[in-house]
């Protein structure tokens, strides 16, 4: 099955320090708002009723954001598409450098794919994504990780 995968929009929040925003994480930023809103024109070019097609979200602000503001008016949220959290953020972003994820990204890749939410359109966060290209085999080594409101197509 063909699932679009979703990189939120900007955010003023630097992603490795997002455990300083609390549970629900930092909003938008103003760019990150605009990202959203163009991102519904690539949605609809794609031939998808915003009204009726389930997008399913994170936990965190910013992916609940980015689907209201992309004209999604069926939002299910589930946890298994929370940002991963490392220990190391450092060598977060050496290994993503690299084109590698860490193993907590791997882990967390691994329980989405075995169990993958019901809905074809996922509104997560980047490491999420590319951590789940890199364990299906299905990276893009010249763009690891995608930009704000860039949307991926994966098939499991």
């Amino acid at each position: 099955m063909k699932y679009l995968l979703i990189r939120h929009g900007k955010t003023d929040a630097d992603r490795l320090t997002r455990a300083a925003f609390g549970k629900s994480g930092a909003p938008l930023s103003d760019a990150g708002k605009a990202q959203a809103t163009k991102l519904k024109e690539e949605l609809l070019s794609r031939s998808i009723d915003l009204d009726q097609e389930l997008v399913v979200v994170s936990q965190l602000l910013r992916t609940i954001e980015t689907a209201r503001l992309a004209g999604f008016t069926n939002i299910e949220v589930n946890p298994l598409l929370n940002e991963v959290n490392t220990d190391n953020p450092q060598n977060t972003l050496n290994l993503v450098a690299q084109g590698l994820v860490p193993q907590e990204a791997i882990d967390a890749a691994k329980a989405i794919i075995s169990n993958p939410p019901a809905a074809k359109i996922w509104v997560t966060h980047g490491l999420v994504i590319a951590a789940i290209q890199y364990v299906l085999g299905q990276v893009d080594p010249d763009h690891f990780v995608p930009n704000f409101c860039e949307v991926r197509e994966i098939e499991l």
